[in-house]
């Protein structure tokens, strides 16, 4: 630009000296009339010239011989005015042209410019979404590694899993992908740009972060089965002893007993003692890892000892007969089916160290500060260093 500037400011030697000469040329012919006319005094009087002879003049003879003098220098000022008429309109036509093909540079340097700035806003949209959508991972395996905490302290709670919301992601899907393309493309061919892998690492890239997304859906879901499988086991679990403590408190055998877990069960089930009174203000729920440690594994016991003791009573007698005993059927019955509801709250802690091992693995390998997926991620993003 400063180069086409220097050019239009240059003077055009051409045309002074052309203007020059006629104007020298005009001036002596201008000169050559009035001193011919004063020196012959033609100024002031009618022309009188004479010849060698002494003889006079006609007017058309001086004209002749003024003409005669001047017309070649006339003539030549002529074709000087008309060659540097015909040089200005050359000059100016050419003018026109160079200021076209200007506009036409200058155009092409205007949408060059508005493109590499569309680049410019492209990447750094791509980058933007990109760095939200990493805070978002970081952020839901922060939420992951406190719900395998709670999991592992507390297997037989319905511990809560944050699942923070981004709406990152959904606004990366409607970003037009071939102008992201062209952008790196622009980028990466830039001189101060060597990263001939680049291709290979952007496409892996986009599946890492449709991978991401997909993952942390499925967490979800995962997490809202294991919830709701949980709840529904253990609520089962707690109806289920609910029914058959009505019988059990009944048999005065449990009653008058002191070390069969009776008093666990009024203080985990219903938070109070065999006198009906409140034990805690703050009460939050069944703790069933309590009841299966101080009222299952107490009360099963107590229901073997009376079954020994059935059994002791009725030595005599062979195994179909005593089935004819209610009280021994009974307690039979109660066995398998307490037996049952421990088992259970023994399976749920499994289910619950299975499911939580699986996390562990999801963790490691995905959310953790040592993690290569997300290393990878960013480790690209940062390789696009705007200005």
């Amino acid at each position: 630009m400063l180069e086409d500037n220097f050019e239009e400011k240059k003077l055009d030697y051409i045309q002074i000296i052309l203007i020059c000469v006629s104007v020298a040329l005009m001036i002596y012919s201008a000169s050559y009339i009035y001193f011919y006319y004063d020196y012959n005094d033609l100024l002031r009087h009618f022309p009188e010239n004479y010849n060698s002879d002494k003889e006079s003049l006609s007017p058309n003879e001086i004209g002749d011989s003024i003409g005669g003098t001047l017309n070649p220098i006339i003539g030549f000022t002529g074709s000087i005015l008309t060659f540097l008429a015909f040089y200005i309109q050359y000059k100016s036509n050419k003018q026109q042209v160079d200021l076209f093909k200007k506009q036409i540079k200058n155009e092409k340097f205007k949408q060059k410019e508005d493109l590499e700035n569309r680049h410019k806003i492209t990447l750094r949209i791509f980058k933007s979404l990109i760095f939200q959508m990493l805070s978002y991972y970081k952020e839901s395996g922060e939420n992951l590694q406190k719900f395998i905490l709670l999991e592992k302290q507390k297997p037989l709670e319905p511990n809560i899993f944050k699942f923070v919301t981004d709406a990152s992601y959904v606004y990366f899907k409607e970003v037009n992908f071939t102008e992201i393309y062209e952008a790196m493309i622009w980028y990466f061919n830039l001189d101060n740009n060597h990263f001939n892998n680049w291709e290979d690492e952007f496409t892996r890239t986009l599946t890492k972060i449709d991978f991401y997304d997909k993952l942390i859906s499925e967490l979800q879901i995962k997490y809202l089965e294991h919830v709701k499988s949980k709840t529904k086991n253990l609520n089962e679990v707690g109806s289920e002893l609910d029914n058959r403590m009505g019988e059990i408190l009944s048999d005065e055998y449990f009653k008058n007993s002191s070390e069969n877990g009776i008093d666990d069960y009024f203080r985990i089930i219903h938070n109070k003692n065999k006198e009906g009174v409140q034990i805690k203000e703050d009460f939050d729920g069944i703790d069933f890892f309590d009841l299966q440690q101080n009222f299952f594994n107490v009360f099963i016991k107590s229901l073997m000892a009376k079954k020994n003791i059935l059994e002791f009573l009725n030595r005599n007698k062979d195994f179909s007969e005593r089935l004819k005993d209610k009280e021994f059927v009974r307690i039979m019955e109660n066995l398998d089916v307490f037996s049952k509801l421990n088992k259970r709250i023994g399976t749920e802690i499994q289910q619950t160290k299975y499911y939580v091992n699986n996390l562990d693995e999801y963790f490691n390998s995905y959310f953790s500060e040592d993690s290569k997926q997300l290393k990878s991620i960013s480790d690209f993003i940062s390789k696009i260093n705007l200005k």
